[in-house]
């Protein structure tokens, strides 16, 4: 649906502001699939921690992404994550992801560890892509920021 988030914030003086950002909250069709957001954070004993940037001597980032799937009998279903330079750039070899199961039965998570140890400062695209039966069905994107 449609939502709208606001910020407000003062700063030690008084000041004070305010922001609003509205969006469509929803999940992406990617064929037999429905994606939601490709997140980046930490894992912290076991749980995801969302994250927005990176420090400089971060090593490593966590990749989670939920998805929707209801697949035959025999199906294979894969992920794997990668980090590119930009949007059409070369990206590393790919990491395989861990697919988890949920209580919904449709309801799955892919998570991945990526190394981000030897990159520079600057933005850098991650990508998760999905795959059916060996052939690629979907794929989310969201751009890592290393200070």
């Amino acid at each position: 649906g449609e939502y709208r988030l606001r910020v407000a914030a003062a700063d030690t003086t008084g000041r004070r502001g305010t922001v609003d950002y509205e969006f469509q909250a929803g999940l992406t069709d990617a064929g037999p699939i429905k994606l939601g957001a490709l997140m980046l954070g930490y894992s912290d004993a076991g749980a995801f921690r969302p994250r927005l940037q990176f420090d400089a001597a971060a090593a490593e980032v966590t990749a989670y992404v939920e998805f929707y799937v209801t697949s035959e009998p025999g199906t294979t279903l894969s992920a794997s994550f990668e980090v590119a330079s930009g949007p059409g750039g070369a990206a590393s070899p790919p990491v395989a992801a861990r697919i988890l199961s949920s209580g919904d039965p449709d309801r799955r998570v892919a998570t991945g560890i990526l190394a981000i140890d030897r990159l520079t400062p600057g933005d850098y695209v991650v990508r998760a892509i999905f795959t059916m039966n060996g052939k690629a069905v979907g794929a989310a994107s969201r751009t890592l920021r290393k200070r």
